[in-house]
């Protein structure tokens, strides 16, 4: 058992002992490993690392160094390396380069909101003068809920029965928020909330609760419609005492020096609220009985994908009782 063990120990300690004096590295076979690592060096697209002037004294030996100018293909085709090379050729640092080819997003996107304005506003326009309520943020979602309501009329020995149509309702819903930006008045959020809550409700003896009209930015969804306030329920959040002005800079107006002044008094807020979230709930009123193509016009129909118009054509799923539902004598 001795013997057995001790040849594997014995071959690994020659192994050992050849590696530590340098026998593998002399090898036939890592020549030619070497020499295969030397033409892929000469002969390889990629860039190559710049010479190490701090290098070994044999390290001029393997020296492999790529011209200027020469790049891999990823780098050739990077913003940042053709910057490089067009500040090289200019004379110029690649970051003046880069700011004259980049974009501003911020000041992009400021510009676009000041040309574009799709504000979302409710006008009571029933009052003198006219009074509209622009909301201060874009709700992430709009409830409509088109409701109809109908009667079952129960025949003698019908498995279903008869149904009629008694009328509908449009119910229209979204969340808004308000925050505080004045701050001389800090009332301003609990003013916008107290102004919906007076149009869901009648100008005491004097005047119904106001038909309003919603502007939905230039959508024209609810063009020409008009609606009533059904609720408008609010939240109040975020109450503040008292606040400190920051640091003031002035500057001396005999030498121009800046002068902090960290006198500063604080404000009394009153304990009015910074933010408020309201539930504004709509219902659609009209003076005449809306048709369908009121609701939905054929003219958008017509450019609507998935919407297949026949063309008086027979439709294979049209019913052939041609009586409408609800019209039964």
């Amino acid at each position: 058992m001795a013997s057995l063990i001790g040849k594997p120990l014995g071959k690994v300690a020659q192994e050992v002992a050849d590696l530590e004096q340098g026998r593998i590295f002399q090898s036939p076979l890592n020549k030619v490993w070497r020499a295969l690592i030397l033409i892929n060096r000469a002969t390889s697209p990629m860039a190559k690392a710049e010479p190490n002037k701090m290098g070994k004294a044999h390290d001029a030996k393997n020296l492999h160094v790529a011209r200027k100018g020469s790049f891999s293909l990823a780098q050739a085709q990077d913003p940042w390396t053709q910057n490089r090379i067009a500040a090289e050729t200019a004379g110029v640092s690649p970051e003046q380069i880069l700011k004259a080819k980049s974009i501003d997003y911020t000041v992009a996107n400021k510009l676009t909101s000041e040309l574009i304005k799709n504000d979302i506003v409710i006008a009571n326009l029933n009052v003198s003068p006219a009074v509209s309520l622009v909301i201060q943020n874009r709700p992430d979602r709009l409830r409509v809920e088109p409701a109809a309501t109908w009667a079952a009329v129960k025949s003698m020995g019908r498995n279903n029965p008869f149904y009629f149509y008694t009328g509908g309702e449009d119910t229209i819903a979204f969340d808004i928020s308000w925050y505080s930006v004045d701050a001389e008045h800090r009332d301003d959020v609990v003013n916008k909330c107290r102004l919906l809550e007076s149009w869901a409700r009648a100008d005491g003896y004097s005047a119904s609760p106001p038909t309003l009209r919603i502007q939905w930015g230039n959508s024209g969804l609810f063009e020409d419609d008009l609606f009533i306030l059904a609720s408008a329920p609010y939240e109040l959040t975020h109450f503040q005492n008292a606040a400190r002005m920051r640091k003031r800079y002035d500057h001396d107006l005999d030498t121009g020096q800046r002068i902090v002044n960290t006198v500063s008094q604080p404000f009394d807020l009153k304990l009015f609220p910074n933010c408020a979230t309201q539930t504004l709930t709509f219902k659609r009123v009209t003076k005449n009985n809306r048709t369908w193509e009121e609701i939905i016009p054929t003219s958008k129909l017509q450019y609507t994908p998935g919407v297949i118009y026949d063309g008086g054509e027979v439709n294979s799923l049209e019913n052939s009782d041609t009586g409408r539902v609800g019209t039964q004598n």
